[in-house]
């Protein structure tokens, strides 16, 4: 993607839009200019929310640049409360153990620059993964790795939790760190 074509056009129509959701179906941070894009978009005085797996703010540097970027929102979709619940989705490529120094390194982070990000941990509930030690486990961790809120969410497909199937809302669980 042309990063310098999209700021043009975000530059462009700044008045009208309030807000931008960078996620759904691709990672964020693969883009080279990601961290520079987000910065852009806050100097505009937009709203940021950013949905990402985590692995890829894999050194201090693009910690940095993210935390003080003034993103305002890091959704973490992490479907799972260990190497072993999280592999049958997000595959054995996903780190669990990586993603947990990366999600404590964000939180110190964040608190060394006084910034207001909010960081909520995504998990999907599928029929592997929702036990209620499984869910106890993940509460704990977002808690301990500096969590606001951890979402415990059905997803359309595969294999959705039956434990929480039924006509209720997608998000099963909210549970607010604050």
């Amino acid at each position: 993607m042309d990063i310098d074509r999209l700021k043009e056009w975000i530059k462009d129509g700044s008045e009208t839009i309030r807000s931008i959701r960078l996620y759904n179906y691709g990672e964020t941070f693969v883009h080279p200019r990601a961290i520079e894009f987000i910065e852009f978009i806050k100097e505009l005085g937009l709203f940021v929310e950013i949905a990402t797996n985590g692995l890829l703010l894999d050194t201090e540097e693009k910690q940095r640049r993210v935390m003080a970027s003034g993103v305002d929102r890091l959704m973490f979709s992490i479907h799972g409360s260990s190497q072993e619940t999280v592999e049958p989705y997000m595959t054995e490529k996903f780190d669990f153990e990586k993603m947990m120094e990366i999600l404590k390194s964000l939180s110190r982070l964040r608190k060394e620059l006084g910034t207001k990000v909010q960081m909520y941990w995504k998990y999907l509930l599928f029929e592997w993964n929702d036990t209620d030690e499984d869910m106890a486990r993940a509460e704990v961790l977002a808690r301990a790795t500096g969590m606001d809120k951890l979402l415990f969410t059905l997803p359309g497909y595969p294999s959705p939790s039956k434990r929480f199937e039924g006509p209720h809302n997608r998000n099963v669980k909210v549970v607010d760190f604050d």
